[in-house]
C-alpha cells in the first residue's frame, strides 16, 4: 500500500516535471513577435489626417507596422525625393503624378503577384500551455486585368510597364482620379444671354462673341475663355493635350523598353482622298483664341492668370480639375459659379483628360513587401472611400463612382467624366515635354512657325529627348 502510494507520488511528480518543462519551452515562444516595420510616406497635398482611418485599420491587423507620414510643397518635391534618397532617407511609398512615371521608373519597385505577409499565431501545446509562432500568408495582389477592371480605363495605360523582362508590371496605385472640367461664371453667362455652358467646342466658338468685352482701347476687359498662350493659363499643357486627343491625335507609342516615340504630327487619310493632321489642326484652334483676328478671340499674354481672372469676375469660362473648387470658394465665396462638363470635339464620342497621383514603392526600401501590401489594403473599396470621404476627391475605383454620384453632387461632373478620361505617356521627362509644348505654341503666337512645322518640330525635340534619356 506505502510502495502503491509512493508509485502514484513519483509519477504525479515526473508529470509536474515534464509541465514545467514545457512550460519553459513555451514561456520562451512566448517572446516571439514580429518586426517593428515602420513605413514612410511622402505625399504633397493631403495633410495625414486624410488617411487617418485607413492607417487606424491597417494597424488593427498588423500592429508591428507604424507610419511616418510628410506633407511636402510640389516646388521641392522633386529635389527632396532624390537628395533623401541619396542620403538614405528616403520614403518607402511615395506620391508622383501619372504624367511623371516615365521618369521614375528606375526607382519604383514593381507590385508582386503575391506577398508574402508575417503574422503569429498561437495554438496550445499538449493541451498546457499556448506556443506563439510565426507564420507567412501567401497575399494576392492585384494583376494587370485586376487594374483594368476594378478602376477607370486610363489607370493601366499610366501604372502598367514593362520590367527588365518585358513583362508587363504594376508600378502604381491611385487613390483618386481627377480629371478637367469647365467652370463658368452664372452672372456673366445671364448677361450674355447665355442658357447654358456649351457642350461642344463648336457651341463656345458661337459664345465667345456675346461674352468678350472690350474698352476703348481694344483691350480686353472680359474674356470668354482662357485659350490660347502659356504663361497665364496654368494648365495649358493639359489643356492642348485634350484637344489633341479629342481630335484623334495618337500622341506616341511606347515598346517593351519603355521607349517612347512621339506621333503628334502624325497624318490622317480621309474619305475624300484628302490628308488631316489633328495633332496641327489642334495647336490651331487653341492659339487662335488668342489671334486677334480670329473670331474666337478671347485671350492674350497681357492678360492677368487665367484663375485669377476668373476669381475676380472677368472670365466666363475657366478649364480646371476639382481641386479648384475649394480653392475658388476660399478666394471668390461671393463668386457665382457652377461646374459644367468639358466640351467635346463630338457628341457622339466623349473623351476627357485625366490627371491624378500615384502612390509606388520606392525601389531600394528595405521594407517593400509591407508598403505594397499596405497600398494594396487602402485602395480597396472598403478602405479608400474613407480617404475619398475627407478629401472631396473623385474615386478612381469603377465600383464606388455610383456611390460618389449619389452622395456627393458637388463633384458629379467630375466622377461622370472619370470613366472616360484619357492621358497620354509624355516619356522619361515630362518637364521637357511640357516646356516643348511651350515653344510650339509660342512659335504660333510669334508668327515664326505654322501648326504643321511647329508640330512636326516638336515630335522631333521630343523624340531627340527620348533617346538621350536611353
Amino acid at each position: 500500500m506505502k510502495f502503491h502510494l509512493s508509485y502514484k507520488l513519483l509519477f504525479f511528480i515526473c508529470l509536474l516535471g515534464s509541465v514545467v518543462l514545457l512550460g519553459g519551452v513555451c514561456d520562451n515562444s512566448s517572446n516571439v513577435s514580429l518586426k517593428k516595420v515602420e513605413l514612410t510616406i511622402w505625399r504633397v497635398w493631403d495633410e495625414e489626417d486624410a488617411f487617418e482611418e485607413i492607417f487606424d485599420s491597417y494597424r488593427a491587423a498588423h500592429p508591428n507596422v507604424t507610419f511616418v507620414y510628410k506633407k511636402l510643397r510640389y516646388e521641392e518635391y522633386k529635389e527632396e525625393l532624390l537628395s533623401a534618397w541619396a542620403r538614405g532617407e528616403g520614403p518607402d511609398i511615395f506620391s508622383l503624378p501619372n504624367q511623371w512615371m516615365g521618369e521614375y521608373l528606375d526607382l519604383i519597385t514593381p507590385l508582386p503577384p503575391e506577398l508574402e505577409i508575417p503574422r503569429i499565431v498561437t495554438k496550445k501545446v499538449l493541451g498546457f500551455k499556448e506556443e506563439r509562432r510565426e507564420v507567412r500568408d501567401k497575399v494576392k495582389t492585384y494583376t494587370v486585368n485586376n487594374i483594368r477592371s476594378l478602376f477607370a480605363s486610363t489607370v493601366v495605360d499610366d501604372v502598367v510597364f514593362y520590367d527588365k523582362e518585358g513583362a508587363s508590371r504594376i508600378y502604381g496605385l491611385p487613390y483618386s482620379i481627377d480629371n478637367l472640367a469647365l467652370y463658368y461664371n452664372r452672372d456673366i453667362l445671364d448677361q450674355s444671354n447665355i442658357p447654358l455652358p456649351p457642350r461642344t467646342w463648336d457651341e463656345l466658338l458661337t459664345q465667345i462673341p456675346k461674352l468678350v468685352r472690350e474698352n476703348s482701347q481694344n483691350e480686353i476687359t472680359q474674356s470668354g475663355i482662357a485659350l490660347g498662350t502659356v504663361d497665364n493659363i496654368q494648365r495649358y499643357f493639359d489643356i492642348l493635350s485634350l484637344l489633341m486627343v479629342q481630335d484623334g491625335t495618337s500622341m506616341g507609342s511606347i515598346d517593351q523598353n519603355n521607349r517612347f516615340r512621339s506621333d503628334i504630327s502624325e497624318r490622317l487619310k480621309i474619305e475624300e482622298g484628302g490628308s488631316f493632321y489633328p495633332g496641327a489642326h489642334a495647336l490651331t484652334f487653341y492659339t487662335d483664341f488668342s489671334n486677334v483676328s480670329k473670331q474666337s478671340y478671347s485671350w492674350n499674354v497681357d492678360l492677368p492668370n487665367a484663375f485669377e481672372a476668373f476669381t475676380q469676375g472677368q472670365l466666363a469660362y475657366y478649364l480646371g480639375y476639382s481641386y479648384s473648387l475649394s480653392d475658388i470658394k476660399e478666394i471668390a465665396p461671393r463668386l457665382n459659379f457652377d461646374v459644367a462638363p468639358i466640351p467635346q470635339a463630338s457628341l457622339n464620342q466623349e473623351v476627357n483628360y485625366a490627371n491624378y497621383w500615384v502612390d509606388s514603392v520606392y525601389a531600394n526600401s528595405e521594407n517593400a513587401t509591407w508598403a505594397w501590401d499596405f497600398l494594396v489594403f487602402a485602395t480597396k473599396k472598403e478602405n479608400v472611400v474613407n480617404y475619398l470621404n475627407n478629401t472631396k476627391r473623385p474615386s478612381a475605383l469603377r465600383e464606388i463612382i455610383s456611390l460618389q454620384l449619389e452622395q456627393d453632387p458637388e463633384i458629379e461632373v467630375f466622377v461622370n467624366q472619370a470613366l472616360t478620361s484619357a492621358n497620354w505617356y509624355h516619356g522619361k521627362d515630362y518637364t521637357k515635354t511640357e516646356d516643348i509644348f511651350s515653344i510650339m505654341i509660342n512659335s504660333i503666337l510669334d508668327g515664326t512657325s505654322t501648326s504643321r512645322e511647329a508640330v512636326e518640330a516638336a515630335e522631333k525635340m521630343i523624340n531627340q529627348n527620348e533617346k538621350l534619356k536611353e
